[in-house]
């Protein structure tokens, strides 16, 4: 992760507070690799059980591998990835990298 770092910085949820009832993500990319990733945390009394978020930098008509942390590895339009819908259970989160092909 830590190369990704060093580019492009996207904050994908407006919630800074501290507060335990939000979900808090970003996303890191480096256009020059054409790669990046994105991370996502629901908190433990965040009511909602699915969040979307509109990735930066991904180009709609384009193909991205994308890998998720400890499952699987699939390949999705960019389209798909610029409009991410996120399910997760409380306390937990979901981080992706993705490269475009």
């Amino acid at each position: 992760m830590r190369p990704f770092y060093m580019g492009d910085f996207y904050p994908l949820t407006d919630e800074t507070s501290a507060g335990d009832d939000v979900w808090c993500a970003w996303q890191c990319g480096r256009p020059d690799l054409k790669a990046g990733f994105a991370i996502f945390f629901r908190r433990g009394a965040a009511p909602e059980e699915s969040r979307a978020f509109k990735l930066g930098g991904v180009e709609p008509g384009a193909t991205y591998q994308v890998e998720s942390y400890g499952g699987s590895t699939k390949a999705v339009k960019g389209s798909e990835l610029g409009s991410l819908a996120v399910k997760l259970a409380p306390r937990s989160f979901h981080l992706i990298f993705y490269r475009k092909q």
